[in-house]
């Protein structure tokens, strides 16, 4: 366990733990994984800042810190090559997972924010009626990561899974930090960025801060959004 309160968030570091595996010879061999404890606690310890900065972070993405919207942040360590992704929300158990694998320290307020944002969604759902029903009416690509075979497959199916993610995505761009792959900067030098995507980038962008009004944390935003 790395952080507790009593009703406020958890944040809990996993995968740091020597392990017991077999080799080639069905031999048991310690696995040392001492490396990753100070990776673990580094993005631990900037996730604990994000969902803990009342005075700067908008409030609904504060109002999660309280243990009955995000009751766990759970840092994980999955090395291979098949697990690809850097942050999950459950909403099933209102828990955020990080993988310290594929998570650089500049991403970590990146993918923190997306995920807290799909917390949001999940528990304000009406308040976005509008803005769901632009983005399923036109599933659009408009990042690296909506352009992906994942939310590509995702957007053809035609559910309200895809406006999630998209708003998730808005959300990292307008609050995120000015680092990282998830970032707004990252977005703008993106070269397969397309024509196509900044159209749709600034229509969903527009929509979304109807909904979230106040002041983006990130000063490229209102440049980019117009």
């Amino acid at each position: 366990m790395f952080k507790i309160h009593h009703g406020e968030t958890t944040i809990k570091v996993t995968g740091t733990e020597d392990r017991v595996k077999l080799d080639w010879n069905n031999q048991p061999y310690i696995e040392n994984r001492s490396a990753w404890i100070e990776p673990s606690k580094e993005v631990a310890l900037i996730a604990h800042a994000r969902i803990e900065d009342i005075k700067n972070v908008p409030e609904w993405l504060t109002l999660n810190h309280h243990g009955r919207y995000i009751r766990h942040i759970v840092t994980y360590v999955y090395e291979s090559d098949s697990v690809r992704w850097a942050g999950q929300y459950q909403h099933n158990v209102r828990t955020i997972r990080l993988n310290v694998a594929r998570l650089p320290a500049d991403n970590v307020v990146n993918v923190v924010t997306h995920e807290t944002a799909h917390c949001w969604f999940h528990n304000n759902r009406e308040a976005l009626d509008k803005f769901v029903k632009l983005v399923m009416k036109n599933p659009q690509a408009i990042d690296f990561y909506s352009r992906g075979r994942k939310l590509r497959r995702m957007a053809k199916m035609n559910n309200e899974t895809y406006a999630n993610e998209i708003h998730s995505i808005l959300a990292t761009l307008k609050h995120g930090s000015e680092t990282g792959e998830c970032s707004l900067q990252a977005l703008e030098q993106d070269e397969s960025r397309t024509d196509n995507e900044i159209k749709w980038f600034k229509i969903f962008a527009k929509e979304f801060d109807k909904v979230h009004t106040e002041k983006a944390l990130n000063k490229r935003w209102v440049k980019a959004t117009q």
